[in-house]
């Protein structure tokens, strides 16, 4: 299997893509941003400036069932730049996750 757009843990690495097709026809939610973990501006794990321009912070961000971010570091960053308190999500149940994983 070969993936651009991978989620790392403890418990091994998935593949992000298709784990957004899984969850499209999923309900989003509000999630307040101050509760999710995992936020980092580290360009050792992709951080871009550039990027962060282009986001479009309509589109989801993905969550685990424990409120990590698997997806969306930009959107959030943006959004916390712009003050606002809670961003849009879809959540990845444990079965998901293992459903995409790589390794």
């Amino acid at each position: 299997m070969t993936t651009t757009h991978t989620y790392s843990n403890a418990t091994g690495s998935y593949d992000v893509l298709e784990l957004q097709k899984l969850l499209e026809n999923e309900p989003c939610e509000e999630v307040l941003i101050a509760d999710i973990k995992g936020v980092s501006k580290s360009r050792r794990s992709g951080f871009s400036k550039h990027r962060l321009l282009k986001t479009d912070t309509t589109f989801p961000v993905i969550l685990d069932f424990d409120n990590n971010l698997i997806d969306g570091r930009h959107r959030i960053i943006k959004l916390m730049a712009e003050e606002s308190l809670a961003v849009l999500a879809k959540r990845a149940t444990w079965e998901q996750l293992q459903s995409v994983k790589i390794n």
